[in-house]
């Protein structure tokens, strides 16, 4: 028993080293590109993106997931800034919205319960 913990504890650190040393890539595709985006067409994933403004800089995560209770096509999204140039509101934002399939059009949900 004591060797399985040895090498899931191998694994974990091969893992982490991996992890950390990704992160240059990360930065490098991030800088080149302007963003990064995972997820599906219809909007829902993960995107983190450069803030380049004139009066803040930093970097931006947004995240959107399907918002089942109102409708098949409403999803809610969340986005955190990381400022290290200028000045933001502290915690995130969050908002929901809901598509119309056949004009493509996003329209604001009111009444979106929000953590």
């Amino acid at each position: 028993m004591k060797r399985y913990w040895r090498r899931l504890l191998y694994l974990v650190a091969v893992l982490g080293w991996l992890a950390l040393m990704s992160l240059p890539v990360f930065a490098f595709v991030l800088a080149n590109r302007g963003q990064v985006s995972l997820g599906s067409e219809t909007g829902t994933g993960v995107r983190v993106f450069l803030l380049q403004g004139t009066e803040s800089e930093g970097i931006g995560f947004q995240l959107s997931r399907p918002l089942n209770e109102a409708g098949p096509d409403c999803t809610r999204t969340s986005l955190y800034y990381f400022i290290w140039e200028g000045e933001s509101q502290p915690g995130g934002v969050s908002y929901c919205q809901c598509h119309d399939r056949e004009s493509g059009f996003a329209s604001p949900l009111p009444n979106c319960q929000l953590d």
